[in-house]
């Protein structure tokens, strides 16, 4: 599990409070869902890259499509999990 490793995992309810929770306390890592409730995770994560964060992006989806997985790394994907 993510604790077992070390992170600490925490849920957060749309992604404008990501951005501003990465902002703020640079975690080592961030997973994104594709779907977001406000917007897309590939935005989500082209605006981290954008801002400066350097820690890893995991991008995942319930859906199996390589157009996904090359878009989830042009946004700056560290790894695409389908």
């Amino acid at each position: 599990s993510l604790r077992e490793t070390g992170y600490e995992p925490e849920a957060l309810p749309d992604a404008e409070q990501a951005v501003e929770r990465v902002r703020s306390d640079s975690p080592g890592m961030v997973i994104v869902d594709v779907e977001l409730g406000t917007r897309s995770g590939l935005a989500l994560t082209q605006e981290l890259r954008l801002a400066g964060y350097k820690g890893t992006i995991v991008v995942f989806s319930g859906a199996v499509d390589t157009r996904i997985r090359q878009s989830a790394r042009r946004a700056g994907a560290d790894a695409f999990l389908p």
